[in-house]
């Protein structure tokens, strides 16, 4: 089985403390009640937000819907970005609300071999 690989630089607990805040801001004083809403155990959430476990896709795009939370903002912390970059997020969130169940398996997939991509250039670097 190959192992599996995740960008070194991604730095989850700063994710994460950009996560709770967003929360904050939206009403969700305790961590316990956001993951009952976004229907994640507690316990499993707690670990998620403070960065002691790799994030999924699945669990970006909840965060990203719940908090109305940017995905730019939500992985790197800079609001916003270039015009190519804004373009890619307006397609793939309209995928996401407007896509049938294929588009969103075309666009995982799409997702998945790009990250692939990230991992074997990082591992070069």
């Amino acid at each position: 089985m190959p192992r599996k690989e995740r960008l070194n630089d991604v730095d989850y607990k700063e994710m994460g403390r950009r996560v709770k805040k967003a929360r904050k801001e939206k009403g969700f004083e305790l961590s316990k009640d956001f993951a009952e809403t976004i229907g994640y155990e507690a316990k499993t959430y707690s670990s998620l937000e403070s960065g002691s476990v790799p994030w999924s896709l699945d669990f970006a795009i909840i965060l990203h819907r719940t908090l109305d939370i940017d995905y730019d903002y939500l992985l790197t912390g800079v609001v916003g970005g270039d015009s190519e970059g804004q373009r890619c997020r307006e397609i793939v969130d309209r995928i996401l609300v407007e896509g049938t169940e294929r588009d969103e398996e075309g666009l995982y997939k799409l997702l998945s071999e790009y990250e692939r991509l990230l991992f074997r250039n990082n591992d070069k670097n």
